[in-house]
């Protein structure tokens, strides 16, 4: 960190970089402007460059800036609206509505965009639908750059209050599009966000009046300090005046991974780190040498806490700075290690520039979620980091309307392809009860066979066995009447039918014989 030989009492005017890094950015930011606002800096601050998870706080800063410059209650409200946020698990709630969209076919439609989500997702938990045109009316309020990386073209992208400007190419006034817009493009992170395109008609221009339309991501991938557009802003200001670069980025440290699978989210993870790590170095290492006005505020690296300064303990800054940089909602025990950390390290910085002399007011709008931990080592915290990860989801985070529209989808398509046929089978076989049925209320049929012996007498009480070539294989067993008689009930159908007719007496002999019986009058038949 670059120190003036003279320390600047109280510098002219202050330039805010508020880095990227997912939630953990945004937090870390807000106990830096906390200390800002516990010191009465804030009304020094002129311009605010943000990336990613500093968008996020620096778009909700704008909008409620006298507020946040007011006193401890109002910060303390305003900033309540940003820790809402925080706990809310707003990456996998873009995700699981993005699948309900699929799921539900409602994607097919062309709604359910990721990137649209997360921007209606921002305006339900922060911005309130503000646009630019709200922006331009504010006053006393500094100018912002809300920087996001054109893939179009891999030039910067910057939204500032009153225009959409692409580096290298054309700048435009805005007035309709959403402040959403702005930070759901400076914060869609690649891996889990699609760009977000801007154009004439989003832009809300003339046609051809932008130069074309361009695909928007993660500011990160092209600076993710958005240190390079602030000093090239601040280049023609005075030199009485301070330059603050927050930096949240993710911690570079060994990893035993091996990287091998052939699809690998982990390992393009990685290798994005190790870009954006890099190209931080180099910035702010070329801006340091080159102006004694940058103060570099960075979550890496350790305080010796004492009472003056309000750091948390070695452990607790040591697992802070390995929390994910997405996201995903913090527990009580990231968002107080966080704001602490935030604190304690800008506190530090200051004190070196003249400012910030008296004692660090800790600030724990969450309570003391840390006084419990104290004394644990290390990698029991970041256990417990890491056991947030699944915790935070929590019964409500997960079981919301997107669930539910998602189970109701699968149940849907389970019916279409499962049920659907199921039910063709069941119909098929009600109508087969219903066939049964029918043929079973049709008129019934006596049929008589008559036994006589050779000399035509009746054979009375000879047995007699009957067989129907029928689809039920119908069998009829009985004896003969004292006139040789023998009645059987047939139902008949459309067609005749085969029957087979056994009959014997002992002492008289026995008679076999085939026929056909068909619907129609009966007639009896005589045997021997």
């Amino acid at each position: 960190m670059s120190q003036p030989a003279q320390p600047v009492p109280q510098p002219e005017w202050i330039a805010l970089a508020l880095s990227g890094g997912g939630f953990r950015a945004t937090l870390f930011h807000l106990g830096v402007v906390r200390t800002l606002h516990a010191y009465k800096l804030l009304d020094r601050v002129k311009l605010i460059c943000s990336v990613s998870g500093g968008s996020i706080l620096a778009g909700h800063l704008i909008l409620n800036w006298h507020r946040y410059k007011k006193d401890d209650k109002e910060f303390e409200a305003a900033s309540k609206e940003i820790l809402d946020c925080v706990k809310t698990d707003l990456c996998n709630r873009v995700l699981r509505r993005w699948c309900a969209g699929w799921v539900t076919a409602v994607r097919l439609l062309g709604f359910c965009r990721p990137n649209k989500i997360l921007q209606n997702e921002y305006d339900r938990l922060l911005y309130q639908d503000i646009s630019f045109r709200d922006l331009q009316g504010l006053r006393d309020v500094p100018d912002i750059h809300i920087l996001s990386t054109s893939l179009t073209t891999g030039a910067l992208c910057k939204f500032t209050r009153s225009k959409c400007e692409i580096a290298g190419g054309r700048s435009v006034l805005i007035e309709s599009p959403p402040l959403s817009l702005a930070v759901a493009a400076s914060s869609a992170f690649p891996l889990f966000f699609p760009a977000v395109r801007v154009d004439d008609e989003i832009l809300g221009s003339l046609v051809n009046q932008f130069d074309k339309p361009h695909s928007l991501t993660d500011g990160g991938v092209f600076d993710n300090l958005g240190i390079e557009d602030l000093m090239q802003t601040v280049s023609q200001w005075s030199a009485r005046g301070l330059i603050i670069v927050s930096d949240a980025g993710a911690l570079f440290d060994e990893k035993k991974n091996r990287y091998s699978s052939v699809l690998s989210v982990s390992r393009n993870i990685r290798a994005n780190d190790i870009m954006m790590y890099r190209l931080g170095q180099f910035k702010t290492a070329l801006h340091e040498n080159k102006d004694p006005r940058l103060c570099r505020i960075a979550i890496e690296g350790e305080l010796v806490p004492d009472d003056d300064n309000g750091a948390p303990p070695l452990e607790v800054q040591r697992a802070v700075m390995r929390i994910r940089t997405h996201l995903n909602a913090c527990s009580k025990f990231e968002i107080d290690a966080l704001l602490r950390h935030g604190q304690a390290k800008s506190f530090n910085a200051l004190q070196a520039w003249g400012l910030c002399l008296d004692k660090n007011p800790v600030w724990r709008p969450v309570g003391d979620q840390i006084k419990r931990l104290k004394g644990r080592p290390v990698n029991k915290l970041d256990k417990l980091v890491q056991r947030f990860k699944w915790l935070r989801l929590g019964v409500r985070g997960i079981f919301d309307s997107a669930t539910a529209a998602i189970i109701l989808g699968i149940l849907f398509w389970i019916g279409v392809f499962w049920g659907w046929p199921l039910y063709r089978y069941h119909m098929k076989l009600q109508e087969q009860e219903r066939l049964y049925q029918q043929a079973n209320n049709l008129t019934k049929t006596v049929y008589e066979i008559q036994a006589l012996d050779s000399s035509g007498k009746p054979v009375a009480n000879a047995r007699v066995h009957v067989s129907l070539d029928d689809a039920a294989k119908s069998q009829h067993e009985g004896e003969t009447d004292p006139q040789g008689y023998y009645k059987f009930i047939w139902q008949p159908a459309r067609e005749e039918f085969l029957a087979h007719i056994n009959v014997e007496k002992l002492g008289v002999g026995k008679a076999n014989k085939e026929f056909y019986i068909q619907p129609g009058p009966v007639q009896p038949i005589q045997l021997f």
